[in-house]
């Protein structure tokens, strides 16, 4: 849960340095300004993604890979948010097949009995 606020966070800052840089670009007032002020916000939510993902790796049950591959999804807008729905897919998939697991070998139990 942690590290899917992490990843939503992270794109709110892609968000928000994207508006400065269409402030900037259409030179309203306070255009530069506010690409710098987005700039500073959008870095420190990158390095708080950063620092989820390397930290979290080990109690989501990632490789290292997997944790590397999670700081290269963050590089591009909006990465971080398909690297989450992608790696959500993945866990609730492993929760599914435990749960089958445990239906069938009650069964199995049952049927023994």
């Amino acid at each position: 849960m942690l590290f899917r606020a992490a990843a939503i966070v992270e794109a709110c800052g892609w968000t928000l340095l994207i508006c400065g840089i269409v402030w900037q670009h259409f030179a309203l007032p306070g255009g530069h300004d506010s690409l710098l002020i987005a700039g500073r916000v959008h870095g420190m939510l990158f390095f708080g993604y950063a620092l989820a993902a390397i930290g979290l790796y080990p109690s989501l049950g990632w490789s290292r890979g997997r944790a590397f591959v999670a700081l290269l999804a963050s590089v591009p807008p909006y990465g971080s948010l398909l690297f989450e729905q992608w790696a959500f897919h993945v866990r609730q998939r492993a929760a599914f097949e435990t749960y089958s697991r445990c239906i069938l070998f009650a069964r199995l139990a049952g049927a023994e009995s």
